[in-house]
């Protein structure tokens, strides 16, 4: 046979047999690509609520006792801890935002509340403490809400008179607030706020994320959808 001639036609074999090869090894990696793909979509779920641990939803932040909107933080996908301070005007915005993200995720989400009084506000800390005592009668989250919304009310005497409004009953709350029971438990989420880096008010911990500020509920959507 002239090889000359022949060369063309061994050319063109070869690049057909390129071609089949080339084929068979993409088909190949499409095939391990898909199954990997596969295995992720339709195996478990890490966002779901049993594979996370409430220390992985908490950052490590301790919430034994503190008071909660939404759903059982044990159970839900995601917590968000609030640390605020009764008197800063900012948290007063805040509590917008944290009216606005129950009505729109209801109980798939869990609102933590702790104090974080800071020093330069006159009633904070007291303010603080009565939220607290009223958490003992139940009343926290209807107190905390009427602080939010009289902040400019404050005085010594008006933490007594809210109570009598709400309906507390008023020796229980005035020997628990005037004792400084609560001085305690305020002065103890107070630091936990400064261990996990809270340096204002109101700050939010998104599953362990920070959200500073009196950010709008949609700010906060990034961080929850993607567990829900």
């Amino acid at each position: 046979m002239d090889l000359r001639k022949a060369m063309p036609y061994l050319l063109v074999i070869q690049l057909v047999l390129m071609i089949i090869l080339v084929g068979q090894v993409f088909s190949l990696n499409s095939a391990i690509t898909g199954n990997t793909i596969a295995d992720i979509n339709t195996g478990t779920d890490t966002n779901t609520a049993g594979n996370l641990e409430l220390s992985d939803k908490t950052a490590g932040i301790d919430i034994t006792g503190d008071p909660y909107l939404g759903g059982d933080p044990e159970e839900v996908n995601v917590v968000i801890i609030e640390f605020s301070d009764f008197e800063c005007s900012y948290c007063a915005r805040g509590l917008e935002t944290v009216h606005d993200l129950i009505d729109i995720y209801g109980d798939e989400i869990s609102i933590v509340f702790k104090d974080f009084p800071l020093s330069f506000h006159q009633y904070a800390q007291v303010a603080s403490e009565a939220a607290e005592c009223a958490d003992e009668q139940d009343m926290f989250w209807e107190y905390h809400d009427e602080l939010f919304s009289n902040q400019d009310l404050f005085s010594d005497d008006y933490f007594y008179t809210l109570a009598d409004e709400l309906g507390l009953d008023s020796d229980d709350f005035t020997e628990c607030l005037s004792s400084g029971t609560m001085g305690s438990e305020v002065r103890t989420d107070y630091g936990h706020g400064v261990t996990a880096g809270v340096r204002g008010t109101p700050a939010f911990f998104v599953n362990g994320e920070l959200v500073s500020g009196a950010q709008p509920a949609t700010s906060f959507a990034s961080l929850i959808d993607p567990y829900l």
